[in-house]
């Protein structure tokens, strides 16, 4: 083999079938070693995909409602008092997925007695303000005129966050807000960004090619094509439960209710416009240092709120931000001053 054909054989090698050798053993190279590396590739790739697919798993579980509790519209969560002791009331308004595991080594920190509050699995609003109206009545079984409490919500829950203490303030309370790296206008950029779409068909096919690819390795744009043709979202649905094996659907509880509530929401978002008067309850807003979509310093809370009190920027992402002892420390020390 002479240098050159041994260059070419190298950049084949590359280009088509990602093997990578030096020219020394591109020139010792048998059709025998040529089909070992190549068995060894293949066995590499399949480790890849277990291990994708088994971290997708483990992410979903986070997003996945527990059967048993989903029908409450309010939980009492762990937090670091006891429940018998006289303290402030902290309600929690969770993401997009109503789950309250991402917001655990915030809420199991706080002294204060925590309540989640849970958006409707079985019967999903089409609105925030629908979510916000439904949910109005549990929270005032906590409430008294004369105690003092605050509001937390993240990513989706600042939304119907908004829209509580805004029907809150219409009665008479006067609550402490805080925003965890999201706002109306946060929300919108970031969900224009990510599920860009001209029709419903293509926006439901973009959230559940999101929780599909959460879970298993595939190719994105063939199965996109493919769930785009369906003729309602029922059928989407059944196509994407179709490509995910049973065992891994039944390990995360994966059912049709679940993307028909992430869906339901998804769009509430896309539809939302905060179109109450101005939040008096004094605001603090705690955003990511790494931000989804580049947005004004206070997410344009100003054009919602006549009390921004305070705007934090915080180490981490969207998701991370959830795990940063710096949050912790500044909601704790708000909670605590507040007493």
């Amino acid at each position: 083999m002479d240098s050159m054909m041994g260059v070419e054989i190298v950049q084949l090698l590359e280009k088509d079938f990602g093997i990578y050798l030096t020219s020394r053993d591109a020139r010792n190279l048998t059709f025998a070693k040529l089909a070992e590396m190549e068995e060894g590739k293949m066995n590499k790739f399949a480790e890849v995909l277990d291990k994708k697919t088994e971290e997708g798993e483990n992410l979903f579980i986070q997003y996945i409602p527990n059967r048993e509790t989903v029908h409450l519209p309010a939980v009492k969560l762990n937090s670091h008092i006891d429940s018998d002791l006289e303290a402030p009331i902290v309600f929690v308004l969770p993401g997009v997925e109503s789950i309250f595991k991402p917001l655990e080594y915030l809420t199991n920190t706080l002294k204060a007695h925590v309540v989640g509050v849970q958006y409707s699995y079985d019967n999903p609003e089409d609105s925030i303000k629908e979510i916000a109206q439904n949910t109005l009545p549990h929270i005032e079984n906590y409430l008294s005129r004369d105690s003092s409490f605050y509001i937390i919500g993240y990513s989706f829950g600042t939304l119907v966050a908004l829209e509580m203490i805004s029907l809150l303030e219409e009665k008479g309370y006067t609550g402490i807000l805080i925003l965890i790296d999201s706002s109306p206008a946060y929300s919108s950029s970031s969900l224009k960004k990510h599920f860009a779409h001209e029709t419903d068909a293509q926006f439901q096919t973009a959230v559940l090619m999101k929780i599909c690819t959460l879970l298993i390795p595939l190719d994105v744009v063939s199965q996109y094509e493919e769930m785009l043709k369906c003729k309602n979202f029922e059928e989407r649905i059944d196509l994407l439960l179709s490509l995910i094996p049973l065992k891994i659907r039944n390990e995360v509880n994966l059912e049709k209710q679940a993307c028909i509530a992430l869906y339901n929401r998804c769009k509430a978002v896309f539809d939302y416009t905060f179109e109450n008067k101005k939040i008096q309850s004094s605001t603090h807003l705690f955003k990511a240092k790494y931000p989804m979509v580049d947005e004004a310093d206070d997410y344009q809370l100003s054009e919602v709120s006549d009390n921004v009190a305070q705007v934090t920027a915080i180490d981490g992402d969207h998701v991370t931000i959830l795990k940063s002892p710096g949050l912790v420390k500044a909601v704790s020390k708000i909670v605590v001053l507040k007493q």
